[in-house]
């Protein structure tokens, strides 16, 4: 086999990015103006609603959630996501912490990959041969953590449909 690749550049990060700042991106869903999710951290990194995302009040967590259908596959244009445009504030290899509280639902299987074209449910990601991705395996019923095409990843068993607060930290 022989992979090829072409080199390319990276967008630079919004002009208010600060390498000081602790945090780069924070999400809390509570500012959403149309289809823009506007990221509270001082790196204007905002998310775009797509496919069938929308961002709702949850009486579970008691504040607004981002709630995603599980249609489409990662990278796929009719996903169901918050998209926010890849720039270099949003990568690193030496250190990242991510803090989410998420439910997977009930209803995702075997057949859900089936049916939408993916094995994982991403919960955060910028991953696709590089980064870091935060998702849920519907066949084994697993959160899995990777970091920089590292398959030798993180893992531990999910409930479905149950409330889960996770922090996973690299560095």
């Amino acid at each position: 086999a022989r992979i090829e690749s072409a080199p390319f550049d990276v967008p630079a990060a919004d002009p208010s990015y600060s390498d000081a700042a602790p945090t780069v991106l924070h999400m809390d869903f509570s500012t959403v103006e149309g289809n823009t999710v506007k990221d509270a951290s001082v790196n204007q990194n905002d998310a775009l609603l797509e496919g069938n995302a929308s961002v709702v009040y949850d009486e579970t967590f008691k504040k607004n959630v981002l709630v995603l259908d599980g249609t489409g596959a990662r990278g796929d244009a009719n996903s169901s996501c918050a998209r926010i445009p890849f720039n270099s504030s949003l990568y690193t290899q030496d250190a990242i912490t991510i803090e989410t509280a998420f439910i997977i639902d009930e209803e995702i299987s075997d057949d859900t990959s089936a049916l939408h074209g993916s094995d994982e449910q991403h919960i955060i990601s910028n991953y696709e041969t590089g980064g870091y991705s935060l998702a849920y395996g519907n066949g084994d019923g697993k959160l899995h953590f990777y970091m920089d095409s590292d398959f030798n990843e993180l893992s531990a068993d999910i409930t479905r449909g149950q409330p889960h607060h996770v922090m996973v930290t690299y560095d």
